[in-house]
């Protein structure tokens, strides 16, 4: 069975999850898929997560900050250096939140780098550029505090962020959808260099 992204639209992430995980070549599989731990955006606040509790404030204002639609977490695969991030598939919007398989963050001493790594499968729906993927915004969260530092890839296909710690403490690598069409991301990497 072979499903179109414009088939995904109008559907609820459970029900898109679901019609993925059963298609050829699915980019999302139904063990990487857990809608227990989506936490949804109201009234400009994130819903408290035992991952995000607060949000950076920007210096000497009360510049609002992008909330996101929705975040969901997901679990690397491994331990030690090297961690496997699995094959997803994310909306505008939408932030996903890497984390280890006990859902803990990497922590990291000042001066250490924490390196994602991944392929976006070719966007399928723009024509306009062939070959080319979607926008993903990076993001982080540090000490339960999602920072406002943020990178965009530029419709590249190979993705890569490097975030390098400016204090000793727990740091999770956090991706959002900066982009109206879906963003497939094939299985990735998490290590500290």
């Amino acid at each position: 069975m072979k499903v179109s992204y414009y088939d995904l639209f109008d559907m609820i992430a459970e029900d898109a999850g679901k019609l993925l995980s059963q298609a050829e070549q699915s980019p999302i599989h139904p063990e990487n898929y857990s809608p227990d731990t989506t936490i949804t955006a109201i009234s400009g606040k994130i819903k408290e997560t035992d991952i995000i509790k607060d949000i950076e404030h920007a210096a000497g204002t009360n510049e609002p900050f992008l909330i996101p639609k929705s975040i969901t977490h997901f679990a690397v695969k491994g331990n030690g250096n090297s961690c496997t991030t699995p094959e997803i598939i994310f909306d505008n919007g939408v932030m996903v939140i890497f984390t280890k398989e006990d859902g803990s963050g990497w922590h990291l001493k000042k001066g250490e780098t924490l390196v994602f790594e991944s392929t976006e499968y070719p966007s399928e729906i723009n024509a306009v550029t062939p070959d080319k993927g979607q926008c993903v915004g990076f993001y982080y969260v540090f000490n339960n505090t999602l920072m406002r530092k943020s990178d965009t890839s530029l419709r590249e296909l190979d993705l890569k962020y490097e975030l390098t710690a400016e204090q000793d403490g727990e740091y999770y690598i956090c991706l959002i959808g900066a982009s109206s069409d879906p963003i497939s991301l094939m299985e990735g990497k998490i290590y500290k260099r």
